[in-house]
């Protein structure tokens, strides 16, 4: 009788975060090509005109996210890999990795919404406050959502306009900057 861990496939070997790196940098790789997917219905929306995007994404498909790209997902050090989520998002929508900033996050059960700032909207934001009586810019908020990782196929992002509930919830998080909170405490 053959024995079946002979002819089983070889597990790829993942790679740990590096401990010592700040969280934006623990993730050591280049983003790969990511595929932003989109409704018909959201044809002519202007990506451009972004200024918010929320990552919603469950503890299993960042798993398989990171899987995909060689990494174990660690749940006890999760911002480093909301930095490279975000890259992964910003490569989708605009063709920059670096143009998301890190906002905030919520946990829903088993479902993170991690929130970014485009660096495009922070800065337009900064010289609106600086000036006396100026509002912020307008917030336009989009979702996006991971699709499950393909062998050998891009990444696939797929965005749509954000609810009215996450749009609210970015617009509190966008008044009080600075006051990120990271405690990974449940809100229902």
């Amino acid at each position: 009788m053959a024995d079946p861990q002979a002819s089983a496939p070889a597990q790829p070997t993942l790679i740990v975060l590096n401990k010592d790196a700040a969280d934006q940098d623990a993730i050591d790789t280049g983003v790969p090509t990511v595929l932003a997917v989109r409704e018909g219905r959201n044809q002519g929306f202007d990506l451009k005109s972004i200024s918010h995007v929320v990552v919603q994404i469950s503890d299993a498909r960042q798993e398989q996210v990171f899987r995909s790209i060689g990494y174990q997902f660690d749940s006890n050090r999760p911002t480093p890999y909301w930095y490279f989520l975000g890259k992964l998002a910003a490569q989708a929508l605009f063709s920059d990795p670096a143009e998301l900033l890190l906002l905030n996050y919520v946990r829903v059960r088993t479902r993170e919404f991690i929130g970014f700032t485009t660096a495009t909207w922070s800065t337009a934001s900064k010289e609106a406050r600086t000036t006396l009586g100026d509002e912020p810019p307008p917030l336009i908020v989009v979702e996006v959502d991971f699709k499950r990782p393909q062998p050998g196929k891009p990444l696939e992002a797929f965005w749509k306009p954000a609810t009215g509930l996450i749009t609210e919830r970015i617009r509190q998080w966008s008044q009080e900057p600075g006051k990120m909170d990271l405690s990974r405490e449940v809100e229902l």
